[in-house]
Formats: structure tokens, C-alpha cells, sequence
């Protein structure tokens, strides 16, 4: 017991820089906006964000935004975490590499190589009329698509690294035996890849969306006025506007808002795994759930009824 209490203690003295950088990072900024969010006439300030089109337009715009890039994150992300996790030695290290690319170069050159890559003049409208298939360049700058392509560059890697270290502990075996049992490829993935990663997607989906849901850079060099993200309009009502009370509540409600979607996704997540207990054994089963528990006895192999003829020379 003793040694039990060591081992705890020495995890807590071990995490306790990472909880002192949280909190000066994350919890005393925003403990300090919320005297100038609630302050003076806060219901008015609120009844304006609430209330009024415009403000309820761009939270919708910013969480519909951020959901989209997630989800091609994850479709994107999930095939090469698998090949990840799968690779050992050369190939790791490259694929390894590969991967963090992003994390590499600053995300505003990321964003300035997005927008010679998009431009009127750039790679993609090049080639296209080089080959003659557009006859004008395609207007791919300053649209939604384009940030939602930003968002979904510089995601990956961390939704990489949070589905391998999942997938790493998956048996390869399991497909083969699914195989064995009569699933076809996409059927073994969907029932039994996909199940056993659960985690794994829950955590890179609610780090990515966290990470997408508070991005100004991209929003605002491949983005366009009608499309904004919160980000944006906090910085605009605090250089231009000079609205720091506005502003303030505006990054109350950007935090708000992203708990209530990761509650949401994580309600999602539970949902999807409430068949799945990763570790548990017989002996961990509550009696609720050994309720839930009845005997069906296994059909014998068909062999047993076939009749076994053999022709002798």
C-alpha cells in the first residue's frame, strides 16, 4: 500500500510542471477577462452576442468550420496512422518525418505557401490551364475551402499521433482472423479496427477540433469578410473597435462554446464505445453488467453433419 501511495505521489510531482504551465498559460488569462466580460453592462453585452445575427452567424460559421476540418482530418489521418503504426525501421522513421513536416515550418508560412499554391497564378490554376481543362483561373483564394484546407494541413499531425498510439496495440492478427470468419476488408475495419481505436479518434478528434476551433491565422490570409471565424473578430474588436469588454465576452463565449462541443463529442465517443471495455476482465464486470450477460450455446460445425465419404482406389 505504501508503495502504491510512492508510485502516485511520484506521478503527481511528475505532471506538476505541466499543471503550472496550464495555468499560467490558460486558466489565469482567462480568469483575467472576466471582470472586463462582466463587468459594466454585461446582459446588454451577451444580448448582443445571443441575440443578434450577426455574432450567432459567426459562432455557427466557426464551429461548422472547425467540425468539417476534423472529420477530413480523421478520414485523411486514419489510413496513414495505420500505416504508421505498422511500419518499423527505415520506413517508420520516414513516415515519421513525413508527418511532421507541418509541425516543422511556421504555420504563416504554411498559410503563404497555401496561398501561392491556390492562387490565380499559382499551382493549381497553372496546371489546370496548362492542360486546358479551365479557361480562367478557378477562385479558390479567400473561401471557405481554402481554410478548411489550411486547418487540415497543419492537423495531422496530431491526429496522426494520437491514432498510432492506439493502433499500435491493435494484433494485427484480429483482420486475418475476421478474414478467416467470412469479413470482407471494409467490414473488418468498420467492426473491429475502428471499434478497438475508439480512443484514440475521441482524443485526436476533440485536439484537433480545439486546435481549429481557435486558428486566426488561416482564417484570416485565406478567408474572406463574410465567412469569419470568432478568432478574427476578437482581434478586430480589440485593434480596430478598441471594444475590450466585447471582446472579452466574445472569448468567454469562444470557450463556452467549444465545452459544450467537446461534451458533445465526447458523449459521441461514449456512445460509440459503451460495447468496448478496453482491459477489462471477467472479474471486472459489475453485477449490472453480468446481467446483461446470457449463455447462447455455439451452433456445432457443419462438418459434423455432412456425411464424410472417401473413395478408395
Amino acid at each position: 500500500m505504501n508503495q502504491k501511495k510512492l508510485v502516485n505521489w511520484g506521478q503527481t510531482f511528475l505532471l506538476l510542471p505541466v499543471f503550472v504551465v496550464l495555468l499560467l498559460a490558460f486558466f489565469v488569462p482567462l480568469l483575467a477577462i472576466l471582470p472586463q466580460a462582466f463587468g459594466g453592462d454585461a446582459v446588454a453585452r451577451f444580448l448582443k452576442i445571443f441575440a443578434g445575427p450577426v455574432y450567432l452567424k459567426i459562432v455557427w460559421t466557426t464551429v461548422r468550420m472547425s467540425l468539417e476540418a476534423t472529420v477530413i482530418t480523421l478520414v485523411v489521418s486514419f489510413p496513414l496512422a495505420w500505416l504508421l503504426s505498422r511500419a518499423t525501421g527505415i520506413k517508420a522513421l520516414l513516415l515519421g518525418l513525413l508527418v511532421l513536416v507541418p509541425f516543422l515550418t511556421s504555420v504563416l508560412v504554411r498559410t503563404f505557401a497555401w496561398i501561392a499554391i491556390l492562387g490565380q497564378r499559382g499551382l493549381v490554376n497553372g496546371t489546370l490551364l496548362s492542360l486546358g481543362l479551365i479557361s480562367e483561373p478557378l477562385p479558390l483564394l479567400f473561401s471557405e475551402p481554402a481554410v478548411v484546407l489550411a486547418l487540415v494541413h497543419s492537423s495531422i499531425p496530431m491526429m496522426v499521433f494520437s491514432l498510432v498510439t492506439v493502433l499500435r496495440r491493435i494484433d494485427g492478427r484480429i483482420l486475418l482472423a475476421a478474414n478467416t470468419l467470412g469479413a470482407n476488408p471494409l467490414r473488418a475495419w468498420l467492426g473491429v479496427v475502428i471499434p478497438l481505436s475508439i480512443r484514440g479518434i475521441q482524443s485526436g478528434v476533440i485536439i484537433t477540433f480545439l486546435f481549429t476551433i481557435a486558428s486566426f491565422i488561416a482564417p484570416a490570409l485565406l478567408g474572406n469578410q463574410r465567412q469569419q471565424m470568432l478568432a478574427q473578430v476578437i482581434q478586430s474588436e480589440i485593434e480596430t473597435g478598441a471594444d475590450w469588454a466585447l471582446a472579452a465576452a466574445l472569448g468567454i463565449t469562444l470557450a463556452v462554446v467549444a465545452t459544450i462541443v467537446v461534451v458533445g463529442l465526447n458523449m459521441v465517443a461514449r456512445l460509440f464505445s459503451r460495447w468496448q471495455r478496453p482491459g477489462a476482465t471477467i472479474s471486472q464486470l459489475s453485477t449490472k453488467e453480468w446481467s446483461k450477460c446470457r449463455y447462447q450455446p455455439a451452433a456445432p460445425p457443419d462438418f459434423l453433419y455432412r456425411p464424410q465419404v472417401e473413395l478408395l482406389p
